[in-house]
């Protein structure tokens, strides 16, 4: 009997129809063969993402920071690729364009995929570099690093928006940041804000004119000028980054003019008095004569109730926002949908991943109840939980017609890599080796709120009708 063939970790280059799509994808839920995979990807959910990248690969080619990850296939001379589904499926489309017409992509997108394949480099997508590895086990190690989350540093580390900002250029916002920085004399409460920073709010402020007039500043070709005295700017620059920094104002506070001048108005004491300079100066070069320390620990401009209630997962440690209100009138449930509200997931993450599987439980134990959905049972007579929730699903869907609601909490709950995939809290409830995230269940929970709501509000009514025919 001759010896198995010893496979190495190595680079090889394969043609693209020599590579096979992963069935075991956790992208989604089944995949019955090829065909099915190249259409899955296809699909509504997926098709502008794919064209896409399409396209992209056909202008730019390959990222070459990236190579996919496969192992040997059962079929001699074919590799099963483990990460990088959708570049493959991007490149089977353009290396034969016939494939599109039995796809369920739309006929503008056939026609810009048809239009990218034109120019794409057929040599390519015959000569594909990949990372061979022996096994699915030694690849899967890689690949759960790239796609989980930081795991603590040892995965892929996101930027934040300031480090966005800086990969693409000393923008004017950023170099706003830096002087402020550098010059200023922040609160404890703002230096710790600036850890995750909101750019994009600074940039929506800078936008307007009427915003950088009264600051005492001018953007000249993406260099920022000073209008008025250096210590002048920088009190009102202090102001803003404070108020920014402590979420104090939000987006919504600042979206629209008459908001962004209602704010100008509640920080008029921190504005420039003097009359304009002569000449503005650049503000690389130029210092303030003081530093000053910001003499107010808080802003005098009311934050949104609308962001106040719903702010970004980094924005609180619950998993659910504290400003939720969903009418929930069992007692019992609505206990636990409080606790969830209050409890510190990055503290407790064990108690509030078991509390929101206990959420979502009795939710849909309530709905299938009340709307007498028929759903198979367990052995215990219960309704099996992953078919309870589809069958939710699709009711609240057909019933409603609030479809973009409905595949949101679909592609949390049922996807093998959405944040709160149900068998993961499953796990996590009765592993004695998965440990929940508390960003996923934060991130879960926005996924799958407004269907949430939505069911609890259409309870409610029927509760309501039901007492007064």
């Amino acid at each position: 009997m001759s010896e198995p063939e010893v496979v190495e970790s190595k680079v090889v280059y394969v043609d693209v129809e020599k590579l096979q799509f992963d069935l075991q994808n956790p992208r989604f839920a089944m995949l019955s063969d090829q065909r099915d995979a190249l259409h899955a990807f296809c699909d509504d959910s997926h098709a502008k993402k794919i064209v896409n990248l399409a396209v992209s690969i056909s202008e730019m080619g390959l990222n070459p920071s990236e190579l996919l990850i496969v192992i040997r296939s059962e079929r001699k001379g074919r590799y099963i690729a483990l990460e990088g589904n959708r570049r493959l499926a991007a490149m089977k489309l353009l290396s034969l364009p016939a494939r599109l017409s039995e796809t369920p992509l739309s006929k503008p997108f056939q026609t810009r995929i048809r239009k990218a394949a034109q120019i794409a480099d057929k040599d390519t997508l015959h000569r594909i570099p990949c990372r061979l590895l022996p096994s699915r086990e030694e690849a899967n190690q890689w690949i759960s690093l790239k796609h989980t989350g930081e795991n603590e540093g040892t995965g892929v580390v996101q930027w934040n928006g300031e480090e966005r900002a800086r990969f693409r250029g000393a923008e004017a916002g950023l170099q706003l940041l830096d002087y402020v920085r550098e010059h200023a004399k922040l609160t404890s409460e703002a230096q710790e804000g600036l850890k995750h920073f909101p750019v994009t709010n600074l940039d929506r402020l800078l936008g307007d004119p009427d915003f950088r007039n009264a600051l005492g500043i001018a953007i000249e070709q993406g260099k920022v000028l000073m209008t008025h005295p250096a210590d002048e700017v920088l009190a009102a620059l202090t102001k803003v980054i404070e108020d920014l920094s402590k979420r104090e104002v939000t987006v919504t506070a600042i979206k629209l003019k008459k908001d962004r001048a209602e704010y100008l108005d509640a920080i008029k004491d921190y504005l420039p008095t003097s009359d304009p300079l002569e000449n503005p100066t650049d503000l690389s070069g130029v210092a303030p004569t003081t530093t000053k320390p910001s003499t107010h620990s808080t802003s005098t401009v009311k934050p949104s109730p609308k962001l106040r209630n719903k702010p970004s997962t980094r924005d609180r440690k619950s998993v659910i926002p504290k400003g939720c209100v969903i009418p929930i009138y069992v007692p019992k449930i609505n206990e636990v949908f409080r606790e969830l509200r209050t409890l510190d997931a990055d503290t407790y993450p064990n108690a509030a991943s078991a509390l929101l599987r206990i959420l979502i439980d009795t939710t849909t134990l309530e709905y299938i109840a009340k709307q007498q959905i028929p759903v198979r049972n367990t052995g215990t007579g219960q309704p099996d939980f992953k078919p309870r929730i589809e069958a939710v699903l699709d009711h609240y869907k057909a019933a409603t017609s609030q479809r973009d609601v409905c595949n949101a909490a679909k592609n949390a709950l049922l996807q093998p890599s959405g944040a709160i995939y149900i068998e993961q809290l499953h796990g996590q409830l009765h592993s004695r080796y998965t440990h929940p995230i508390p960003d996923n269940l934060r991130l879960g929970w926005d996924m799958i709120e407004n269907w949430l709501k939505g069911v609890w509000l259409s309870l409610e009514m029927l509760t309501n009708t039901s007492k007064n025919p």
